[in-house]
């Protein structure tokens, strides 16, 4: 499936420029790039769903940035 890829190289991206250049998130947050990730919970597509979380889940165990780890979990996105 393309977007359960594309959602683990999502991760990759975002980790590696929570370490390398924190620009990559900061257009993670211009593009409102969460926003859309949760409206894909919406679908019915469960595998879709489960890599979705799955990369959730990475992003806030690895993040190393205070201020994206607050983002990711401030704006009532995830509870």
């Amino acid at each position: 499936e393309l977007m359960v890829e594309a959602f683990r190289q999502l991760a990759e991206v975002i980790l590696w420029g929570d370490q390398h250049d924190p620009q990559f998130f900061d257009i993670f947050l211009e593009k409102t790039v969460l926003t859309h990730l949760m409206q894909v919970l919406h679908q019915d597509v469960v595998q879709v769903k489960i890599q979705l979380l799955q990369t959730l889940s990475i992003l806030i165990q690895n993040l190393k940035s205070e201020m994206a780890l607050f983002f990711l979990l401030s704006n009532n996105y995830i509870n």
